[in-house]
């Protein structure tokens, strides 16, 4: 099936702040784009949340705030409000799948790489072309400093190398990749990524929370157009891995 883009996700990396305004202006699906909040940087109501709730509340500010950017200032001033129509929000087809079975539970710094692999699923009927990110946070390391001293290599299934991510968000997250048009799944089809972490002198001990996901989504019809569709993960929250690192 052939799949028709534009080439513009060429643009995915090195910098979040400019690709995700594209996503959100073209339809696509943006999933997890959360910063860890660690107890001495969180307001107190942020600290009154769990893990996974006070990522989803900070993912859920900066969409908004780039949902805002995408609108050009003369536009919005121009604009009576009673022009602005709602959207109609894209239609639900169906569930990612994203795990990293038999993760081990402790890496030693300056020892041998934290080895796993990320198993990926989706059960729409549609095919999907898919980006991968991997969350990396211990609630007592300092909010920029998560990924310091961490080298992270992904084994691409589409060309069978090891690549550094495209994007290294410091408060928590690499982004694997690929770019360009992503790794596209079919119904149910299952892809593994295998993932190796090292750890050098400069990283910082701690337990910390290891959580794959899908970075963006596009979803592509039987005539290779893609079309806005939402897919949910399951669990709601993504699997979280706790990797205990020590000295």
């Amino acid at each position: 099936m052939a799949l028709h883009h534009d080439g513009f996700r060429s643009r995915l990396c090195p910098e979040m702040p400019e690709w995700l305004p594209v996503h959100r202006q073209r339809g696509l699906g943006v999933m997890h784009y959360a910063r860890p909040v660690s107890p001495d940087s969180a307001r107190p109501e942020d600290r009154a949340m769990t893990p996974p709730l006070a990522r989803f509340a900070a993912a859920a500010g900066l969409a908004a705030s780039c949902a805002l950017a995408t609108v050009p200032a003369q536009a919005a001033a121009a604009a009576p409000a009673s022009a602005t129509a709602p959207m109609k929000a894209p239609p639900t087809v169906g569930n990612f799948y994203v795990s990293a079975p038999h993760t081990p539970r402790t890496a030693k710094i300056g020892a041998r790489p934290l080895s796993f692999t990320i198993h990926l699923r989706q059960d729409s009927r549609y095919h999907v072309a898919i980006s991968v990110y991997l969350g990396w946070w211990a609630w007592t390391t300092p909010g920029l400093q998560q990924t310091r001293g961490v080298t992270v290599r992904w084994l691409n299934p589409e060309n069978g190398q090891w690549e550094k991510p495209c994007s290294v968000d410091h408060s928590g997250d690499f982004y694997l990749g690929p770019t360009d048009l992503g790794l596209v799944l079919a119904k149910n089809q299952v892809v593994q990524i295998p993932v190796r972490m090292w750890f050098g002198p400069h990283a910082k001990q701690g337990t910390y929370h290891l959580t794959p996901g899908v970075a963006w989504w596009e979803v592509f019809n039987s005539s290779g157009q893609s079309f806005p569709a939402v897919l949910g993960e399951v669990p709601a929250d993504g699997n979280t891995y706790l990797v205990h690192v020590r000295r």
